[in-house]
C-alpha cells in the first residue's frame, strides 16, 4: 500500500436507530412497526422486547482519520438487544439508510454488523426506504440474521472510514446515515451455523450442579444441552453431557493416522496406544488375571488396529458459541501424544505457559496473537513456544490451510493468575497454584472469564501466558467442567459428548490436554488435564516423560457467518458450504 498523508477528516456519521416492520412476502406471518421515540428506552410490542444500550441514539467522529480493519473492530459499537418472546421464528435485516446531502463515497464507508465487515459499496442496495423528517438518498443492506423463537439477540454496528480512503478523498467530506431494522415473523429455516444451533437447541434456564460429572450413571440425561454463560466477549451458549446433534464436519485427513486399541478386560475398559510397541508394552505392564488375561501374549494378540486414512473427512465436535459468536469446535479425534512442555527446567514457573519468556503481558486490552501468513506463524509477545502449541500450529498449516478463510482468530486463556504462591521464579522450592485451582477444586465454580495474568518471579521474573487470539489452540479445564467433565465423585460416564470417540463402538474415551495450568510445586509443574476415565487432574506433570501419553485435541473457532446443510448428527453432521 503506497504511503500517504494522514490529514484530519471531517466525517459525520449519524447513527440515529429507527426500527421498522418488514413487508415479507413468501413467509409474512405477521409484520410490526416499531419506532423508538426516546433513547436508552424498552419497548415492547407484541413479540419483542428491545433494548437500546447506548446512551445517545447518534453517533458522530469528528476529526476521524482512516482506520485499518482491525482497529475499526475495536471501535465501541452500537448495541441493540432484541428479544423474541414468540415461538415463531424471525428475520431481519440491518438497513443503513444514507441522508441527502452525504459527500463521502461509498467505498470509503467500512461497517461491521457483528463483526463482519462490509464496504458501502459492496453492499446490497435495496429501494430507497421513507422516513419521517429524514431525507433518504438510498438504503442498504449491511447485514441480517435470525432471531429464533424465545431467543435473545445483541447486534453490534460499527462504522468507520476505510483505511484506503486519501486524504484528497475524504478530507471535509461528510457521511450521514440512519439505521433501521427490518424484521418479520419467517417460516425460512437458518443456515447460518450459530443461528441453527439456537434453533435447535431449548436453552436450559437452571445452573448445573459443577460439583458432579454430567451424566453419571445414575443421573439420568435429561438435564444435557445447551446452557447460557458469560465469556469476556458477551453471551456464551455451551454444551453439556449428552449431546447427539453437535457433530460438524470441516476438513480432511492429509495423511494416514493409527490407533492401537488394548482391551482391558474385553469389556470394560479399553486403552488407546498411537503406535503398536507402545500397546505391546502396555499388554506387558498390565496384563492379570483381573484384567481378563493369563499372559502378555493373551492380551497382545487382542490388539486392535484403527486406521483413517488420508482424504478421509475430519469430525469436530461444537463446544460453544462464544460471546463474539464464533463457534467453538473441537476435533472428535486426537493428533497424538504430546507434552504440554517438554523442557528440561519444567520445574520452573514459566512453562506452564502457553508461550513464555513473552516481550509484553497478554492482556485483554492487548492479547497476544499468533498471526498465520504465508503458512507461517509469528507471535505478537516474541514469546517462546510451548511445545504443544508448536504441534497444533504445524498441525493446522499441514491440515486446514485449505480452511483459513473460515475460522476466525478465537480468544484463548492460559490463566496464568494464582491464588497462593510461595517462592520466587529461580527458587527450586517455590510453590505456587493458579487461579484455576481454587477456582474449579475449592469452589467449584468455572468461569469463561479469563483474568488478567499476574507474572510473578522474584529476582528472575518472566512474562508467560495470559489472553490470546489463536487460529488453534486446546480448550481450558473450566470449558471441560462446563461440559460436565468433573474431578470428583460422582463421575461422568462415557455418554458425555467431550468425552465419546469414535474409532470404535465401546465404552473408549480421550486423554486431553487444557490449557490451564494447576500449580508449580517443588516436585514440578503441573498442567490440568482429562484422563482416559474422564477424570480432570490436577496432577500431570507436563514435562515428565510417563505423561505424553496424553492427547493433543486441536481446538479451533469458526467465523459467524459460515452456513450449512445437515441436521447436526453423526449420521448427518453440519457440513460448511
Amino acid at each position: 500500500m503506497k504511503e500517504r498523508k494522514r490529514k484530519m477528516i471531517m466525517l459525520s456519521l449519524a447513527g440515529l436507530l429507527l426500527l421498522v416492520g418488514a413487508i415479507s412476502v413468501s413467509y409474512a406471518l405477521w409484520e410490526r412497526l416499531f419506532t423508538q421515540s426516546d433513547e436508552n428506552k424498552i419497548t415492547t410490542l407484541d413479540c419483542f422486547n428491545i433494548t437500546y444500550s447506548n446512551e445517545s441514539a447518534a453517533t458522530t467522529l469528528n476529526g476521524a482519520v482512516p482506520i485499518k480493519e482491525e482497529d475499526g473492530l475495536k471501535l465501541t459499537p452500537y448495541k441493540i438487544t432484541i428479544k423474541n418472546t414468540c415461538d415463531t421464528n424471525a428475520k431481519y435485516n440491518v438497513i443503513l439508510n444514507k441522508k441527502k446531502g452525504s459527500t463521502l463515497d461509498n467505498k470509503f464507508v467500512r461497517t461491521a454488523v457483528d463483526k463482519k465487515t462490509i464496504l458501502l459499496s459492496n453492499a446490497q442496495q435495496i429501494e430507497t426506504r421513507k422516513i419521517t423528517d429524514y431525507e433518504v438518498d438510498s438504503s442498504y443492506i449491511i447485514g441480517s440474521g435470525f432471531v429464533t423463537g424465545q431467543q435473545e439477540k445483541t447486534i453490534e454496528i460499527r462504522s468507520w472510514m476505510d483505511w484506503e480512503t486519501q486524504a484528497t478523498e475524504g478530507q471535509n467530506k461528510t457521511f450521514t446515515y440512519k439505521i433501521t431494522i427490518e424484521t418479520g415473523a419467517t417460516n425460512e429455516v437458518p443456515k447460518t451455523l450459530g443461528d441453527i444451533i439456537l434453533l435447535n437447541n431449548p436453552v436450559h434456564e437452571e445452573k448445573p450442579d459443577f460439583t458432579k460429572g454430567y451424566p453419571t450413571a445414575t443421573s439420568g440425561d435429561e438435564l444435557s444441552g445447551l446452557y447460557k454463560t458469560q465469556d469476556d466477549d458477551g453471551n456464551s451458549y455451551y454444551f453439556r453431557g449428552k449431546v447427539d446433534n453437535n457433530y460438524v464436519q470441516f476438513g480432511t485427513y492429509k495423511e494416514s493416522v493409527n490407533f492401537y486399541i488394548v482391551a482391558i478386560d474385553n469389556i470394560m475398559y479399553e486403552n488407546i496406544r498411537e503406535s503398536y510397541d507402545d500397546a505391546v508394552e502396555y499388554c506387558k505392564a498390565w496384563y492379570n488375571i483381573d484384567y481378563g488375561y493369563e499372559t502378555a501374549e493373551e492380551c497382545i494378540a487382542e490388539i486392535e488396529k484403527i486406521e483413517i486414512l488420508s482424504g478421509e473427512p475430519i469430525m469436530w465436535r461444537i463446544v460453544r458459541i462464544n460471546g463474539d459468536k464464533t463457534i467453538r469446535l473441537i476435533m472428535s479425534n486426537p493428533i497424538g501424544y504430546v507434552p504440554f512442555n517438554s523442557n528440561t527446567y519444567g520445574d520452573l514457573r514459566r512453562y506452564v505457559g502457553y508461550t513464555y519468556d513473552n516481550e509484553k503481558s497478554c492482556t485483554h486490552t492487548n492479547p497476544c496473537k499468533s498471526e498465520y501468513m504465508d503458512n507461517t506463524f509469528t507471535n505478537s509477545n516474541g514469546g517462546i513456544n510451548s511445545e504443544i502449541k508448536t504441534t497444533l500450529e504445524n498441525w493446522y498449516d499441514a491440515t486446514l490451510e485449505d480452511y483459513d478463510d473460515k475460522i476466525a482468530y478465537g480468544a484463548y486463556c492460559n490463566d496464568t493468575s494464582y491464588s497462593s504462591s510461595e517462592g520466587n521464579e529461580s527458587d527450586r522450592t517455590n510453590r505456587i497454584y493458579y487461579g484455576a485451582y481454587k477456582r474449579l477444586f475449592t469452589d467449584k465454580q468455572p468461569s469463561l472469564l479469563c483474568p488478567e495474568p499476574i507474572n510473578q518471579g522474584g529476582s528472575e521474573t518472566r512474562l508467560y501466558g495470559g489472553v490470546y487470539k489463536l487460529k488453534i489452540g486446546l480448550l481450558t479445564a473450566d470449558e471441560m467442567i462446563y461440559a460436565g467433565i468433573t474431578d470428583s465423585s460422582p463421575y461422568v460416564t462415557r455418554d458425555n459428548y467431550l468425552l465419546k470417540n469414535f474409532l470404535k463402538k465401546g465404552e473408549n474415551m480421550w486423554s486431553m490436554w487444557s490449557m490451564t495450568p494447576a500449580s508449580s510445586l517443588s516436585s514440578g509443574t503441573q498442567m490440568l488435564a482429562s484422563n482416559t476415565e474422564g477424570i480432570i487432574s490436577s496432577f500431570r506433570d507436563c514435562f515428565s516423560a510417563e505423561d505424553t501419553d496424553i492427547f493433543a485435541r486441536p481446538v479451533i473457532n469458526l467465523n459467524p457467518d459460515v452456513t450449512v446443510t445437515g441436521s447436526g448428527t453423526q449420521e448427518d453432521p453440519y457440513v460448511l458450504q
